[in-house]
């Protein structure tokens, strides 16, 4: 494992206890050491979910007894500055980025963090490395949505919530294995953003007609609806 050049400390958003947004603060932690399957990240690029606010007020939990402080965080990306005597796809030095759930290690806050190497990528040429650390988490769950449901070439799927993070990458993934997507949009803007990522059909689902063009668009019925969000206008 190489460690030369890298600082003890570090800078990291943390909380010593679960909290509202104001337990995270700026603290000077040490900086984690790879274990043998983990590379060691100079952090570039934190990306931001949901699930963070989750696990900084304590709703979403790792198994076993917290640790603090705790830094959130669960994907990124970055420079690869030290690895574990086990990890051989990466060298030191490759820009990469990945992903990591419940690191007793701490998260991406920070300017340090170790990942899992089966957990790690090497950041795709045309992806800058803003939208590579924050597509990591978003793009695994709309993945395994897509996965799930066994979606395949000329199905009709309805995706519902097709505006938010995973939702915008669900219908790309949709449209990759050629199925024929409705997209749930509000708005002008949102009704361009999913046409433009290759959605067919686009219905306001918080208007009572959309059930009627629902019907019109897929006259043969759903094969696939993947639900990104809930309430009324779902259930109706």
């Amino acid at each position: 494992m190489r460690t030369s050049a890298i600082p003890a400390t570090m800078k990291a958003a943390a909380v010593a206890g679960f909290g509202p947004p104001s337990a995270l603060k700026l603290r000077e932690l040490p900086v984690p050491k790879p274990r043998p399957h983990e590379v060691l990240i100079a952090v570039h690029v934190a990306g931001i979910g949901t699930w963070d606010t989750a696990i900084r007020d304590g709703s979403w939990r790792a198994p076993g007894p917290a640790k603090f402080p705790l830094v959130p965080g669960v994907d990124g990306a970055g420079i690869v500055v030290a690895k574990g005597a086990r990890v051989r796809r990466f060298a030191v030095g490759d820009t990469i980025y990945a992903y990591e759930f419940g690191n007793r290690s701490g998260g991406f806050y920070a300017q340090f963090a170790v990942a899992d190497a089966a957990h790690v990528g090497l950041v795709p040429r045309g992806l800058g490395m803003s939208a590579a650390g924050a597509v990591a988490a978003t793009g695994l769950t709309a993945m395994q949505g897509i996965d799930r449901l066994e979606l395949r070439p000329r199905h009709t799927i309805l995706i519902f919530g097709a505006t938010g993070a995973v939702g915008t990458l669900a219908v790309q993934f949709a449209v990759q294995r050629g199925a024929y997507v409705i997209a749930t949009a509000s708005g002008t803007a949102a009704v361009r953003l999913v046409k433009k990522l290759g959605a067919s059909k686009t219905i306001d689902a918080r208007d009572l007609e959309s059930i009627e063009q629902l019907r019109e668009f897929a006259p043969q019925g759903l094969d696939r609806v993947l639900a990104l969000a809930g309430g009324k206008a779902l259930a109706r």
